[in-house]
């Protein structure tokens, strides 16, 4: 038998002294989000450095196939008529990670420190049990960045940063007792409405103690500073700082998750913040125990103003475009993107909530959208009427070649260079991230990508079409090119545009058989019949469940995720279209709740 403070004492001292859980240094998809000097992301699995008027762009992605085109066996290249079509789970899936590995489809016991934003909302909440009104966010540049894995920030990976302990200082100040002559007995009440907001659970009597006597030993220099000294220690603590979803019996073999950790587990998910009191009284009241009650309580939790900011935050990371705020641009050939930027995402954020919260909540409208929600500034950007009042409001796109978010500025920015489009950036996270097919990395075969260099009198297109002309690229390069070519109606900020160096642009395209049975289409106008096409694709919905997932289990492993895909194919065809209805699915299968042993096969 293994006892659960076992469990915790060894995960964590693992966690924390990063032989564990670690990003790889390799995967540009597990570095923070950020941009170096010259504008360019250094995060972006598809970004080289670039010297600043260097339109070039990188030819490469990470990733474990070959240049023969879609597929999850490495080889040489060949035609693309012979290309593999990816098999149903999405060959970009990387096997296994540290969150969830061995031979079941349940994850083992594990910890993992709270991100960024959980960690805001857990800190804002505890200003809310002691009544502060006042708003505090602790993000970047108080925090450092979180770092990701596969986009996401939800994982094993993070660290434990130290700037923690000055946000004690401000708990301090709004303690209910603090302004009256506060002593002992007012920290020990203070800490007993705090602790079990902060560590998600009941507190016992010796855990106040034990911060009493940390309060004790600055009592002399008065009680703020005092009071700052007990919840700095408190902030630091494994309980506060780490997510358990260890179980409380640990035989071996199996194990699941205590009614506090399930409702720990469901809050941060859904609401990206700690349980509320009704969560937590159902979890006392053993109503979390069965799907049933999980269902109702998720059902609750989605319809509170937590979760639309938590499934905007999942959508934005599934397809990196929470970056587009770090990006730089040319500022001479494009002097209004910086004043833009900020509006982009916005777009987005409220894009995201209308569709999900409002429309239906439809992967396919999510893609495919012809409406787009903008305030006056993107309005004017898109050549669309601004709304009454210029606030932000649900305007048609019907009279526009956008559809759907892959057509938003924030994503067209996003996948660019400072100036000028970059059809394989687009084309590369549309093949990973939507389709799930992992179109390979020359790196790994020791080829060497020459990006098309810069020339004033071809187009984009143009310069990119030897990508196609040699053999030795095209097998990738016919289909990554072919997706990115559709958006070529875009510039580097995505403007609308219809000639690049003064000749027309050209959108169309044809894809190869082995990418065009994907998605069941392989001949696009351009980027809006390409939406279309996406937006109506069940590999398409299938692929994003399976990024669903990795954003739910805070893990990225093949074989919870096939998993969990049987179960959404056993949906009804309108809740396998429906974000929130497989985010209640996920909460309510048994893998939510159940661990397994390292090693163990139940």
């Amino acid at each position: 038998m293994v006892s659960r403070a076992s469990w915790f004492a060894a995960l964590l001292v693992l966690g924390c002294s990063g032989e564990i859980n670690s990003p790889s240094a390799g995967d540009p998809d597990e570095r923070p989000v950020g941009t170096d000097g010259t504008g360019n992301d250094p995060s972006d699995p598809n970004d080289t450095p670039l010297q600043p008027g260097d339109p070039s762009d990188p030819t490469s992605s990470p990733g474990t196939g070959s240049p023969s085109g879609p597929g999850t066996s490495m080889g040489t290249p060949n035609g693309p008529d012979s290309m593999p079509s990816p098999p149903g789970p999405g060959p970009d899936s990387p096997g296994t990670d540290p969150g969830g590995e061995g031979s079941s489809e349940f994850l083992q016991p594990r910890i993992r420190r709270l991100t960024n934003a959980e960690l805001n909302a857990t800190l804002q909440s505890l200003m809310n049990s002691f009544g502060a009104s006042d708003t505090v966010v602790f993000e970047p540049p108080t925090f450092v960045p979180d770092t990701r894995q596969w986009g996401f920030s939800r994982n094993a990976a993070q660290i434990v940063d130290p700037l923690l302990a000055r946000v004690a200082r401000r708990l301090a100040g709004v303690a209910p007792c603090a302004s009256a002559g506060a002593d002992r007995a007012c920290a020990g009440t203070a800490l007993q409405t705090i602790l079990p907001v902060a560590y998600r659970r009941d507190v016992s009597a010796d855990e106040v103690d034990q911060l009493l006597t940390v309060f004790d030993s600055a009592a002399t220099d008065g009680f703020d500073a005092a009071m700052a000294l007990a919840l700095s220690a408190a902030l630091q603590s494994a309980s506060f700082v780490y997510h358990t979803e260890l179980g409380d019996s640990m035989d071996g073999a199996s194990a699941q998750l205590n009614a506090s950790e399930t409702a720990a587990a469901m809050a941060y998910l859904l609401t990206g913040a700690p349980p509320d009191e009704a969560l937590a009284a159902a979890a006392q009241a053993g109503e979390l125990d069965t799907g049933s009650g999980r269902e109702t309580q998720a059902r609750r939790l989605l319809d509170m103003p937590g979760a639309r900011a938590q499934v905007t935050r999942m959508v934005k990371e599934w397809l990196g475009i929470d970056a587009v705020v770090d990006i730089g641009k040319d500022k001479a050939q494009f002097p209004q993107y910086e004043q833009l930027r900020p509006h982009m995402l916005a777009e987005t954020e409220a894009f995201v909530t209308e569709v999900v919260f409002y429309d239906g909540g439809n992967i396919g409208t999510l893609l495919g959208a012809d409406y787009t929600v903008v305030g006056s500034e993107m309005a004017q950007f898109y050549g669309l009427s601004a709304p009454a009042g210029g606030a932000a409001d649900r305007v048609s796109l019907a009279s526009t070649t956008r559809r759907g978010i892959l057509n938003q500025a924030s994503f067209l920015a996003r996948y660019a260079t400072e100036i000028d489009s970059a059809p394989v950036k687009r084309g590369v996270v549309v093949a990973k991230k939507v389709m799930c097919v992992d179109p390979g990395d020359p790196n790994s075969l020791n080829i060497n990508v020459v990006p098309p260099q810069p020339d004033p009198s071809m187009t984009t297109r143009e310069r990119f079409k030897q990508h196609t002309v040699d053999p030795v690229c095209a097998g990738c390069h016919d289909g990554i090119d072919g997706l990115g070519f559709t958006f070529e109606g875009f510039d580097a900020v995505g403007a609308q545009r219809e000639r690049d160096q003064g000749k027309p642009v050209d959108t169309a395209t044809t894809l190869a058989k082995g990418w065009a049975d994907v998605i069941g289409q392989g001949e696009f106008e351009d980027s809006a019949d390409l939406a279309d096409v996406l937006a109506n694709s069940e590999e398409v919905k299938r692929c994003f469940t399976r990024h669903l997932d990795r954003f739910a289990n805070a893990a990225t492993n093949e074989r919870l995720e096939d998993a969990f895909l049987a179960q959404w194919a056993q949906l009804e065809a309108s809740k396998r279209d429906s974000i929130l209805e497989i985010l209640v699915a996920y909460v309510t299968s048994d893998s939510f709740v159940q661990r397994v042993a390292a090693g163990a096969n139940p």
